[in-house]
C-alpha cells in the first residue's frame, strides 16, 4: 500500500507599488527643481536619500532614479532632468544717431524678444 502525505500553503501576493517621479523636468542653467517620489511605501534616491520630495540643482542633464518600497515589494522610476543653457541676447546696431534719425537695431540669442529703453520716453524707436 503506497502512503500519502498532502500538505497547504498559504500564498499571499502583495501588490507591487507603482514608484513614480514629478516635478519640472526642464530647467535653465543655475536653477533648481523640487522632484516629488510618488507610489507609497519609503523612498529611497540613486544617491541613498531618502528626502522626499528633495530638491534638486544639476548643473547638467542628470538621470534621477528612486525606488520606492511598500509591503516588501520594490518598484523604480526613472526621470531625465535637462539642463538648458541661458541664451546670451546681443544687440546689433550703430549706437549712434542724430536727432530725428531712425536706428535699426538686431537682436540675436534667442527666441522671444521684450525691447524695453532706460529712457522715459513713450516710444523705443
Amino acid at each position: 500500500m503506497a502512503v500519502k502525505s498532502t500538505s497547504s500553503v498559504r500564498v499571499v501576493v502583495k501588490p507591487l507599488p507603482t514608484a513614480t517621479i514629478a516635478g519640472n523636468l526642464t530647467i535653465c542653467e543655475g536653477q533648481s527643481t523640487i522632484l516629488t517620489a510618488g507610489g507609497g511605501g519609503t523612498y529611497e534616491w540613486e544617491d541613498n536619500s531618502t528626502t522626499n520630495p528633495r530638491t534638486v540643482s544639476p548643473t547638467t542633464t542628470t538621470q534621477y532614479t528612486v525606488s520606492v518600497t511598500n509591503n516588501g515589494c520594490t518598484s523604480v522610476s526613472n526621470v531625465q532632468v535637462t539642463v538648458r543653457p541661458i541664451p546670451i541676447a546681443a544687440i546689433n546696431g550703430s549706437l549712434t544717431l542724430c536727432a530725428g534719425a531712425s536706428l535699426n537695431l538686431t537682436a540675436t540669442g534667442g527666441g522671444t524678444y521684450a525691447w524695453s529703453s532706460s529712457q522715459e520716453e513713450q516710444r523705443l524707436w
